[in-house]
């Protein structure tokens, strides 16, 4: 269920031992959670808001918007720092996808970089996370998510929710809306910096390793599945990079299982943010089956 799957996304599910399951899988890799209606947002006070449906040339989507608790308890125990990340599928294909666990004791980088902001699809702030960490699963301050709109519309669906996990540090609330309209096969995403006094605001786009990202012009490209393309377009960004499998940074990597990580490519925005500033991305789907 969609509460299970959040839980295995949003905090690490798996001992060091054992494989993570198919319902973690399906952000990773390939699975789907077992959610029959389509057309419908699905919503979990746990886990996020899910929907799956047809665009009007017949292309299958499926999008999960994370609105979950940081992690469990005060201190957020094993929590990662994703809120408002989201992940997308195209016919069963993952397009943009969750990082994974990585790994819990044998690196420390590498467990800070899989439970950071920066790992997931959302948006950092001067390049931190969300929450401070306090070691390999503790976080200093629990951060507090609100959803604002979870609503069904005539041609798709209309998605936002805000987050105050800059709030102390920086002045500023991360507010992002989804807009899916089928007949178009668009995704309109917006991020805002609400209140903010200058920042640098990054947004991420991990792309799991069945596509390929080509770029088209500076803040244009188009991404290529099995059975489909998704021509994608930034507007109000200063600069727009494809990073894959950067170890200093680090940035560009997934965990299908504990301990292992790969390379993926990464779409990584930039732009200097004063008071309320919009960041809008245009994600196009043309079904190819």
């Amino acid at each position: 269920n969609v509460t299970k799957l959040a839980l295995a996304l949003s905090a690490d599910s798996a001992s060091e031992s054992e494989e993570i399951d198919e319902d973690y899988q399906w952000y990773v890799m390939k699975k789907a959670p077992e959610v029959q209606t389509e057309d419908r947002v699905h919503y979990s006070k746990d886990a996020g808001m899910f929907w799956k449906g047809k665009t009007s040339d017949g292309a299958e989507v499926e999008i999960f918007f994370i609105t979950a608790p940081l992690g469990y308890g005060p201190l957020a125990a094993h929590g990662h720092a994703d809120a408002l990340s989201f992940t997308m599928s195209v016919n069963g294909v993952p397009v943009f996808i969750d990082p994974g666990t990585g790994n819990y004791h044998q690196n420390r980088k590498w467990r800070e970089y899989f439970r950071s902001t920066a790992a997931h699809n959302t948006m950092t702030a001067e390049n931190e996370s969300q929450s401070k960490s306090l070691g390999p699963f503790m976080w200093k301050n629990n951060y507090r998510v609100e959803i604002e709109s979870d609503k069904m519309t005539e041609t798709g669906f209309d998605l936002s929710a805000r987050h105050y996990g800059y709030k102390k540090r920086f002045g500023l609330t991360h507010r992002r809306t989804l807009v899916f309209e089928t007949e178009e096969g668009k995704l309109t995403l917006k991020d805002e910096t609400l209140g903010c006094d200058g920042v640098t605001a990054r947004q991420y786009f991990h792309l799991s390793p069945q596509c390929e990202a080509v770029q088209k012009s500076a803040k244009e490209f188009v991404i290529k599945g099995p059975t489909f393309e998704i021509s994608v377009e930034f507007f109000d960004v200063r600069s727009v990079r494809l990073i894959m499998g950067d170890e200093n940074m680090p940035l560009g990597f997934y965990s299908t299982h504990l301990g292992k990580r790969e390379p993926c490519s990464v779409i990584a925005t930039e732009t200097n943010c004063i008071g309320q500033d919009s960041l809008i991305s245009g994600f196009k789907i043309k079904n190819l089956k």
